[in-house]
């Protein structure tokens, strides 16, 4: 009796299942590290940022002295990787900028605005502004970054961009700390004190972090407003600026 010799392998067969299941797990494969390739070549902005400095100066006029004081701020700018999307991102570094007055008090000109959002990453722009009047409708955020970070010329920044200004009263109690009017400070020996320029320069300065030392309460207060509570859901329903501020609103050194 003949038996008929069949050389074709049907794919129900043991050995071809496993040839189908190899040309899959290939496919995959190439198929993961074309995506791989691809998120990385997305995530390059994230992990190479757009990056400047400047540095933010405070004068003050008390009774027709001049008293100054600045700080170094540092902003990042990147695009997100597409996870969880491709917004822009901003990290900010450095501290509020400090000026002791004459009466002994501390104004800091924070790197928050007037509904204790950050400010920091608009200021420069703010101050630059000038320069920025070409620009069309959508315009590219890295092709102003790198025009931004061209200028090295000292600007004032407009008063109706300032960010909030708060006064110690006494270095030693952060519940001294109130709500300053840029325009009028305090009245000090019969002179109005108020701040006459904050004034802007790109720089490749280092960062500088010099609050700490200045209050003798702050590492106790990390975590903790100025008025010595913590967050909550009802926190927000006080507007008061020892409720709503602490060294993380000050200063960004604790994340350095």
């Amino acid at each position: 009796m003949m038996f008929r010799s069949n050389s074709r392998v049907g794919y129900g067969h043991p050995h071809a299942r496993g040839v189908s299941a190899n040309v899959r797990a290939r496919g995959t494969l190439r198929t993961g590290a074309f995506l791989c390739a691809l998120w990385l070549v997305a995530s390059c902005s994230s992990m190479f940022p757009t990056t400047y400095r400047y540095r933010m100066t405070v004068n003050v006029n008390a009774g027709g002295r001049i008293i100054s004081g600045s700080s170094i701020v540092e902003v990042a700018t990147s695009r997100g990787s597409g996870v969880p999307n491709s917004a822009l991102r901003e990290r900010i570094r450095g501290e509020a900028a400090a000026v002791r007055l004459p009466s002994g008090a501390l104004v800091l000109v924070l790197l928050n605005d007037a509904n204790y959002g950050d400010a920091a990453q608009r200021l420069a722009f703010a101050a630059y502004g000038a320069s920025f009047t070409d620009i069309g409708p959508d315009p590219d955020t890295f092709a102003l970054l790198k025009r931004l970070k061209a200028h090295r010329e000292i600007v004032q920044l407009p008063r109706g961009d300032y960010p909030m200004v708060i006064k110690f009263e006494n270095l030693n109690d952060p519940r001294s700390a109130v709500l300053a009017d840029p325009g009028s400070i305090e009245i000090y020996r019969g002179g109005r004190v108020f701040i006459e320029s904050i004034k802007i320069q790109i720089t490749s300065d280092s960062l500088e972090y010099k609050l700490a030392d200045m209050f003798p309460w702050w590492d106790d207060y990390l975590d903790k407003y100025l008025d010595g509570g913590t967050i909550s859901i009802t926190k927000f329903q006080d507007k008061s600026v020892r409720a709503r501020v602490g060294p993380r609103s000050m200063s960004t050194e604790m994340l350095k």
